[in-house]
């Protein structure tokens, strides 16, 4: 080459080899050094060697290692600032692909400096720089010494990251419990960590390097690991399964292999095996420990299965024979009873017919007055008629009230403690108080207007609910006596616009399909009672009088007063008995109440009735809403 001419001269020539020399020399004094201290050694070699007024070395970050910038030379030892010279040399290399050589601007001094470059094999901006004042700078042999020296600069840092990679690795695996190995693509060990080199009885690690793995093969597992194993691995890079391994005392050792290739990434080839094992006796042992606890433990349910097979068929026959005495207990006292009872019976009988006569026959000659009043009488008679008919319905009330005792007493051997109902015509009768009926049922218009004017109250009737909707404005003081099943409108839903609209009167709500899973909405929109048809006089108008006390220009759900009295009243619930009220309320038969809590239809009885006596009421609906205005979850 023309350039190599150029060294004629001896010492030139003994120059330019020497620098060769140590140029390549370089790496071996960088082992163990980290990535800056590389950096600096070899730009501080280039600046010697080259005797250039700079050399600037830049590197972008490495795996491990921050990114590297590093600047030497005789123009620097002046200046004392090399900040203005990375700034040029930054400007010169971002203006076009990095050149081979060129110039810049003296930051130093006048005139121009010439530069020249050669990239490191790192990555995109990896470089090295020198730069001189000198017009014949870069020659070839300077060019030679920069190339050569960021290919060793390469090198260098490529050693550091394969070292730095490895101490890894090993660190890794050395802390691994399983044996992890190495070998190359003959069989031969290259590697295998403390805890498989101990595994396997070894003395150190280093005694398993460079022999065949099959000779720590069981031999009966031998053939399955060459043809089938390690085949299958080299084809397809991946075999797992279970092996025995020797021991060096002999002891085969069940092994979980998994060997798998491991490829150049540059090259895509295949370079060594590499297999992570992982001993199985510790788990075997908790097996066969499992077996053991598992027939213990089987023999243990077996046992305890007989005996309560004993104790179960005991328990049947003493319940058996418990049956057997409550029913011949049973016996005797329906045979008492039954006794007791016609002795009471005949007691009453010779009682009943004087206790009878007397106000059948009062009625009789009273209701013969009247009628010949009316007939015969004028119309200064007519009061002293209708005196004459209120006394008859009294005494005939009271005949009613003589057969009702009887009835009880027959049904359930005890007359109900009050035999009487109290006047509530007389505390009712308020001429203001507007009874407002809505029902779309003309036969059941007439009865109640009927019963309810020979009761003193003063009444208005709707034939269905677009009628009393077309009245609004006409609704005074009083209640609403509103039908649930309406045509067109049900009374649920009449009682929602009635409240959307602000009238707060007290509602009574009746049904004759008897759901009581009605009275839960009726009660949340604000309903006083809920009555199920057919329904007494008695009940109507207790019903009425509960509406009359409450202030019909509140809203009923919200009266305070009502709210604490529930809320105290459902506080002495057990919270079996709230379950038993919640699903009620849901309008629930007691055998699916029974099914959902899972006891028996007939705890479920005695939990209402103990509900019912808590609350201190016996409808169903007056308890229903007492949970609404308690606002107890349903």
């Amino acid at each position: 080459m023309a350039w190599l001419d150029s060294l004629s001269d001896p010492a030139e020539l003994r120059r330019c080899v020497r620098g060769l020399i140590a140029m390549s020399t370089l790496h071996t004094t960088w082992t163990g050094l980290l990535p800056q201290e590389i950096c600096d050694r070899a730009v501080e070699a280039l600046a010697s060697t080259l005797d250039a007024d700079l050399v600037y070395m830049l590197l972008p970050s490495l795996r491990g290692a921050a990114a590297i910038e590093v600047i030497r030379g005789r123009a620097i030892a002046v200046s004392g600032s090399p900040e203005k010279l990375k700034r040029s040399l930054i400007r010169w290399i971002d203006a076009t692909p990095l050149p081979r050589s060129g110039q810049i601007n003296n930051p130093y001094g006048k005139g121009h400096m010439r530069i020249a470059a050669s990239p490191i094999g790192l990555g995109l901006n990896s470089m090295v720089v020198a730069g001189s004042a000198e017009a014949n700078f870069p020659s070839p042999y300077q060019l030679l010494l920069l190339d050569f020296a960021s290919v060793e600069v390469a090198i260098g840092l490529h050693r550091w990251q394969y070292e730095l990679a490895q101490r890894s690795y090993q660190t890794r695996f050395g802390r691994s419990s399983d044996l992890v190995a190495l070998a190359d693509l003959d069989g031969r060990v290259l590697y295998i960590n403390p805890a498989g080199s101990s595994l396997l009885g070894l003395a150190g690690t280093r005694e398993a390097e460079g022999r065949d793995i099959m000779e720590f093969v069981a031999e009966a597992d031998r053939e399955q690991a060459m043809s089938i194993a390690w085949s299958t691995a080299r084809e397809i890079g991946r075999w797992s399964g279970e092996i025995r391994l020797l021991h060096v005392t002999g002891e085969r050792i069940p092994f979980s292999i998994e060997w798998f290739l491991i490829e150049d990434p540059r090259t895509g080839r295949a370079m060594s095996m590499a297999t992570v094992s992982r001993d199985l006796r510790p788990q075997r042992r908790v097996e066969a420990e499992l077996r053991t606890l598992n027939d213990t433990l089987e023999q243990r349910v077996l046992d305890g299965v007989a005996g309560l097979a004993l104790a179960n068929r005991k328990l049947k026959a003493a319940i058996a024979e418990r049956r057997r005495a409550d029913a011949r207990v049973r016996e005797v006292q329906l045979e008492l009873f039954h006794a007791l009872r016609l002795s009471a019976t005949g007691q009453m009988a010779a009682t009943l017919e004087h206790e009878l006569s007397q106000p059948l026959s009062a009625a009789s000659n009273l209701l013969g007055a009247a009628l010949r009043l009316l007939a015969d009488g004028g119309p200064e008679d007519k009061a002293e008629a209708i005196g004459g008919v209120e006394e008859a319905l009294e005494q005939m009330a009271r005949s009613g009230v003589i057969i009702q005792r009887l009835r009880h007493f027959i049904r359930d051997g005890k007359a109900p403690v009050n035999a009487q109902a109290p006047n509530l015509q007389r505390e009712m009768n308020d001429k203001d108080f507007v009874i407002h009926v809505v029902d779309d049922n003309t036969a059941a218009l007439r009865s109640l207007d009927r019963l309810l004017r020979a009761n003193g109250f003063s009444t208005r009737f709707y034939d269905g609910p677009f009628s009393v909707l077309d009245n609004l404005p006409s609704l005074g003081a009083g209640c609403l006596l509103i039908d649930i099943q309406m045509k067109g409108m049900t009374g649920l839903e009449l009682l929602a616009r009635l409240r959307a609209s602000g009238i707060r009167l007290p509602v009574v709500t009746m049904t004759g399909l008897g759901e009581i899973s009605l009275a839960m909405p009726a009660m949340k929109l604000g309903a006083v009672e809920f009555l199920e048809k057919p329904f007494s006089a008695e009940n109507l108008l207790s019903a009425i009088a509960a509406a009359k006390s409450l202030p019909s220009t509140l809203d009923l759900l919200a009266t305070e007063r009502a709210i604490a009295v529930a809320r105290a009243a459902v506080s002495t619930l057990t919270f079996r008995e709230k379950q038993v009220l919640i699903r009620l309320s849901e309008g629930k038969p007691q055998k699916v109440i029974a099914y959902e809590l899972g006891i028996s239809p007939r705890t479920v009885e005695v939990h209402r009735a103990r509900m019912l006596r808590r609350l201190g009421t016996p409808y169903l609906a007056h308890a229903i809403r007492l949970a609404v205005l308690a606002e107890l979850p349903g």
